[in-house]
């Protein structure tokens, strides 16, 4: 018994690692690889307007867990956001007025599976930032730089009009990407802590179902034994 107990937790343990490995390699590859852009309004703006991380771990999440969850969430964003439990499915909200970010986070439950999924939409930091600036600084500095160029060469000033806002849309899209970017990590690392609360639950509610078919096992083997003896006397 003493011998399957031990095979028991190496394998629990080579699992662990295997685990860990396998999330090292997921954040490697996000601190190497850029954002993908897949429209061209994503390539213009320099990343994706909508960020998405998902997990699917084996095992259900107890909704006895799901305050946990909530409690990771409102940690992270230091904000309560709304939160909702409906049986094995939870759901939080974050986003105006309460914080100008806005993140969806949906955990569900499903046929012996849990599935994370977090979700944060860009399309108001975009619209402030290329509306903002590029409208703002590019069209407003253009209309203030052309003039005087044209004092100097008419041609100039035409081709100075164009180049400005080049300038200024190349600078803003690189901070967009820069943000995005980091907001991107950081998601993934909300993500992950997620899936190791989950799967720490889970594995918690393991043990006592194996415990309680050992003790079966154990009573009708005995049981077994007793009648066996009963017969031979």
């Amino acid at each position: 018994m003493a011998y399957r107990d031990e095979n028991d937790a190496l394998r629990a343990r080579i699992e662990q690692l295997e685990r860990e490995n396998a999330e090292l390699r997921r954040e490697r590859a996000h601190l190497r690889a850029p954002l993908r852009t897949t429209t061209t309004g994503e390539r213009l703006l320099g990343a994706p307007l909508v960020l998405i991380e998902e997990r699917e771990i084996d095992g259900a999440l107890p909704a006895s867990a799901h305050e946990e969850v909530l409690e990771t969430l409102r940690a992270a964003f230091g904000a309560i956001g709304d939160g909702q439990s409906v049986g094995h499915t939870l759901t939080w909200r974050l986003g105006p007025p309460a914080r100008q970010r806005i993140v969806e986070v949906i955990v569900t439950s499903r046929e012996g599976r849990t599935r994370v999924r977090v979700l944060e939409r860009l399309g108001t930091l975009a619209g402030g930032l290329f509306g903002g600036i590029v409208g703002g600084a590019g069209a407003g500095g253009a209309a203030v730089i052309a003039p005087l160029l044209a004092l100097v060469d008419p041609v100039l000033a035409l081709v100075s009009v164009p180049l400005w806002i080049g300038a200024v849309h190349a600078f803003v899209r690189a901070g967009y990407e820069s943000t995005a970017n980091a907001r991107a990590r950081e998601l993934d690392g909300l993500t992950n802590e997620i899936e190791r609360l989950v799967r720490h639950r889970v594995a918690q509610d393991v043990p006592k179902v194996r415990v309680d078919a050992k003790h079966d096992d154990d009573e009708h083997v005995t049981g077994a034994t007793r009648a066996a003896e009963r017969r031979a006397t």
